[in-house]
């Protein structure tokens, strides 16, 4: 009986959807290429790092990592431990593997999207991507379900916090509670509009200001 009473309470509280077979696909995806992305980084830094100590400086940037550190294991004439060799071998192996994953995680998603309308109608907007269009249909499916776009806002954490006392309304920085994931895509979407727009040196448009 309580149950039902609670329920009776709180109609008006929006139920969340069930995502269907081709959203969970999409999902699905994503957080594994995320996770595959974390682990790159996370072995990226240490073989950097672990170089550094022996006073071997590889430039800023992923993409010079690999490149930099197998010509240095494959020097003979660098002062590098023997014993470490081997193993930093592996981690460059290691790596070029994960961005193998990741690559065919890309590709599957490719895929996915030529089957998708809506994922073909945000590749329009500017600064949105696969990743990013991907991301919004199997996250979000249907955005009608939002009453407005203050309510998306919401979702993805863009909402201030609050900090108000009586009739003294104080709103803070953003509280940051909603998808992180999508936020980031979108955040990065629209630093890659702006920076082309500056490199360009072209008004952006009202959308993209």
């Amino acid at each position: 009986m309580k149950g039902l009473l609670e329920a009776d309470r709180n109609s008006n509280i929006h139920s969340v959807p069930v995502k269907t077979v081709a959203q969970q696909q999409l999902t699905a995806l994503h957080r594994i290429r995320s996770r595959w992305m974390a682990t790159r980084i996370a072995r990226i830094n240490t073989l950097r790092g672990l170089l550094r100590e022996f006073g071997f400086i590889i430039p800023v940037g992923a993409r010079h990592v690999i490149p930099a550190a197998t010509e240095l294991i494959e020097d003979a004439a660098v002062d590098l431990p023997a014993a470490l060799r081997e193993v930093f071998y592996e981690m460059c192996t290691e790596i070029r593997e994960l961005e193998a994953r990741i690559q065919s995680v890309e590709k599957r998603l490719e895929a996915l999207a030529a089957q998708t309308p809506e994922v073909a109608r945000l590749r329009s907007i500017p600064g949105i991507g696969l990743l990013t269009s991907t991301a919004l249909v199997g996250f979000v499916g249907n955005v009608t379900r939002f009453r407005s776009s203050r309510h998306f806002a919401s979702y993805l954490g863009l909402t201030p916090r609050e900090h108000s006392s009586g009739n003294v309304r104080r709103l803070g920085r953003i509280s940051k509670r909603g998808d992180v994931y999508l936020r980031t895509l979108l955040i990065h979407g629209a630093r890659s509009v702006l920076w082309s727009a500056q490199r360009k040196s072209i008004t952006p448009s009202p959308l993209q200001r």
